[in-house]
């Protein structure tokens, strides 16, 4: 049997600019880019990730004429994951959609991880995140629209709708992060903070909503399983 495509990758003109990022975008590295560094696309969730982060390939089922491409970590994991267990339902994954402003793998002690913060995050870092954040609330859009007919989905798409939607927790969870990080910088970007903290609240409810939707839509599904 043929395989399904694993989701729907992010549209390369939605990609997130190379040319704006400061550091590598995938949350658990945060490297910072030079002046000669190599930059790179995750071809599913179009986050800027470095040479490093950029050295996990795989062939994305359905997307690129079945040829290996630069994924993060993250998604590289997930779409092996959802490989082995199968066809999943369409839709974006954002979860590791984030500006990484966390230190380095190798910087030496947190005092130094926060320095480095607060002398390279920039009005461009801040204007990315926010374009994360909206790609974020449409993706929860889509995932409610799922959700509500998830009651006729089979365990598989069930189980996908769950990973998708915890990914979208530590997301947010993230961006949490990173608005207290920002706080605590000077005064100049407050009006950015301000935004960035009422994008996030939208994006937090619009979570919560779907969360009570997902669980209900399970409950149905294990109802209907047992009938």
């Amino acid at each position: 049997m043929a395989t399904q495509p694993i989701g729907r990758v992010v549209p390369q003109e939605q990609w997130q600019p190379t040319q704006h990022a400061k550091v590598c975008q995938f949350q658990d590295c945060g490297d910072q880019f030079g002046f000669f560094s190599s930059k790179y696309n995750c071809h599913r969730c179009g986050i800027v990730i470095c040479k490093t982060c950029a050295s996990t390939t795989t062939v994305i089922p359905g997307y690129y004429n079945s040829t290996a491409v630069p994924v993060c970590p993250r998604c590289h994991q997930l779409i092996e994951r959802l490989k082995q267990r199968g066809p999943s339902t369409p839709g974006y994954v954002v979860h590791s959609t984030t500006v990484s402003t966390t230190a380095p793998r190798t910087s030496p002690t947190p005092a130094a991880a926060a320095s480095s913060r607060t002398k390279h995050i920039t009005d461009d870092d801040i204007a990315a995140l926010h374009n994360i954040i909206e790609t974020l609330q449409n993706a929860l859009i889509e995932e409610q629209q799922k959700t509500a007919a998830a009651s006729t989905n089979t365990d598989p798409e069930l189980q996908s709708l769950k990973d998708e939607n915890e990914a979208m927790k530590d997301t947010l969870r993230l961006l949490q992060q990173q608005l207290h990080q920002q706080d605590q910088r000077s005064n100049k970007n407050q009006p950015h903070t301000t935004e960035l903290q009422r994008r996030l609240d939208a994006a937090t409810q619009e979570r919560a909503s779907l969360a009570e939707q997902h669980a209900a839509a399970q409950q149905q599904a294990e109802a209907d399983v047992a009938a």
